[in-house]
């Protein structure tokens, strides 16, 4: 039996996608056809989860526990691609600021 999960994949406004995979996929190979810059950071299962480097998504697995290993969630599913345009500290900070 093969588990799947929705995913919604947000790149920029004008490039979200929302994806029902199976789960233990990569995070490179999840978000490689859908980006067509490089990736620096990707925040895996929504905001209140932590952020994974482009070096961790080249091992990670979207599932529970490829993203325990990482100290990382799969929370909402909800993940978030930061491509090189983006200032991951003004992304943080943005999100930060809604939480207050």
């Amino acid at each position: 039996m093969t588990l799947s999960h929705t995913h919604t994949l947000s790149l920029s406004v004008s490039l979200a996608h929302t994806l029902t995979l199976s789960l233990s996929l990569s995070l490179s190979r999840l978000t490689q056809p859908h980006t067509h810059t490089y990736t620096q950071a990707v925040i895996p299962g929504g905001v209140s989860v932590p952020m994974l480097t482009a070096e961790m998504c080249e091992d990670a697995l979207m599932d529970f526990d490829g993203l325990r290993v990482y100290k990382s969630a799969l929370g909402t599913g909800s993940m978030t691609v930061l491509d090189k345009s983006q200032d991951p500290i003004a992304v943080v900070a943005r999100i930060a600021s809604f939480f207050k």
